[in-house]
């Protein structure tokens, strides 16, 4: 939560002074995050990295730890709900973020100039629930953060696609609240239930199911969305939700 929080903070000072840019020059952010890259890499190039002791890594190596870490992915029915319900409980968040954030925006009436504002507001917000989402927890309990996390999102869709206005800036800055506390509790969740020497590869494996699901979600998204509308998409986005949410609820292994 301390991490994402300070990512967060971070792309609050990016969009604030980058949306103005733009506006002016729309080549100069592009340039100025070459230098800051430039800037970053050479700093990095200066640390000195902590010696590990570790078995040989070949490639023989690799393919048997992948194998096994796919195996007891498989075989361990907790964490395999557990990343399915780190997958399935954000795509559509995830997809409405990184396709359908900005036209959303000057859809229902903002202008770009004022995005980074939008996002600015959006994102230091989300950073509180990032950052105090263990306490968030703590409060709830595990089923009802669950819970919270697979149906919350139901309605905001649903209050985007009703209320097609800048009034929805509200229910959109309600949804990142929710998709904070998701990132964190549904990492941590997946987490407690791997073993610390596949923890990297069962991290990667996880990784590479949600790309599938986002690379698959993408291609449907953007072919909706040029066929029919982008609003049509926040009532779809909502129905999926709601069918992903009630098919991990009853997939969910008791104690």
């Amino acid at each position: 939560g301390k991490l994402r929080a300070i990512r967060y903070w971070s792309i609050v000072l990016a969009a604030l002074v980058g949306a103005p840019i733009y506006v002016k020059l729309n080549y100069l952010p592009f340039v100025l995050n070459g230098f800051v890259l430039l800037f970053t890499a050479i700093f990095f190039l200066t640390l000195k990295e902590a010696k590990i002791e570790t078995k040989t890594i070949n490639l023989k190596n690799q393919i048997i730890q992948f194998k096994e870490s796919l195996k007891y992915s498989w075989n361990n029915k907790n964490l395999l709900w557990f990343i399915s319900f780190s997958v399935f409980s954000g795509f559509a968040i995830w997809i409405y973020h990184d396709m359908m954030r900005s036209p959303f925006y000057e859809s229902i009436g903002y202008p770009i100039a004022i995005l980074g504002v939008l996002t600015a507001i959006i994102t230091i917000i989300r950073s509180f629930f990032s950052l105090y989402a263990h306490k968030i927890e703590e409060k709830l309990g595990i089923n009802k953060s669950i819970n919270l996390i697979l149906f919350a999102q139901v309605p905001l869709f649903l209050l985007m696609y009703y209320f097609y206005s800048k009034i929805a800036f509200l229910f959109v800055l309600i949804l990142y609240c929710v998709w904070s506390l998701q990132e964190v509790l549904s990492e941590v969740y997946s987490h407690e239930h791997m073993n610390s020497k596949q923890r990297a590869t069962l991290v990667s494996i996880q990784s590479f199911y949600n790309s599938i699901i986002i690379l698959i979600g993408s291609l449907i998204t953007g072919y909706i969305i040029e066929a029919y509308s982008l609003k049509l998409m926040l009532l779809l986005m909502s129905i999926l939700s709601l069918i992903a949410g009630i098919t991990l609820l009853i997939t969910k292994q008791k104690k």
